[in-house]
């Protein structure tokens, strides 16, 4: 019964994966990451990128 149990986690891990996290891309992310912290106590993390189309750089927001 047990091994059934760890086969439906392991299953339902795999499917539905571990990273449930969002992304935002904006013209003032510290701004908006200040306020994800303070006002919405969740922890965040910058990314920096470059776009693909007109390889401009861009600071992303994971949360």
């Amino acid at each position: 019964m047990l091994s059934l149990a760890v086969y439906y986690i392991v299953a339902k891990m795999i499917k539905d994966g571990f990273n449930h996290g969002k992304s935002v891309i904006t013209e003032k992310p510290d701004e908006i990451g200040e306020r994800i912290i303070k006002e919405l106590n969740m922890s965040i993390t910058y990314l920096y990128g470059e776009g693909g189309f007109l390889s401009k750089k861009k600071k992303i927001i994971y949360c």
